[in-house]
């Protein structure tokens, strides 16, 4: 008896997208959140994709990684789902207007390493 694989649903898509987007703004590599979360690679690269469902102890390996509460990290996924496309890409129709909160202004300055100092 084979056994049925687990749907992918618009939530595991909006983590996937959350993580992916994440690890980008942090600068991690692939590489980096598998040593920090103990996490194959291939198995973080599934995940991202949407292409298998996440379980609670590997989205909280994730968000550990991360140094984030998963619960926010979960919140922060949601109440942002609107501002991505179901490829993880900017929705251009939802960025117009969206005010960054004080938590993302800091993340932006904090990378911002690159500036002419003078």
């Amino acid at each position: 008896m084979a056994t049925n694989p687990r749907r992918i649903g618009e939530s595991t898509r909006l983590i996937a997208t959350a993580i992916r987007m994440t690890r980008a703004a942090k600068r991690m590599t692939q590489e980096d959140l598998s040593s920090r979360s103990g996490i194959p690679v291939p198995t973080l690269s599934k995940i991202e994709k949407a292409l298998t469902a996440i379980d609670v102890d590997q989205l909280d390996r994730i968000t550990q990684a991360f140094g984030q509460d998963m619960g926010d990290f979960v919140r922060r996924a949601y109440s942002t789902a609107e501002l991505y496309q179901a490829d993880g890409s900017l929705n251009p129709a939802q960025v117009t207007g969206y005010a960054l909160s004080d938590e993302e202004m800091r993340e932006l300055n904090s990378d911002d390493d690159t500036s002419d100092k003078g």
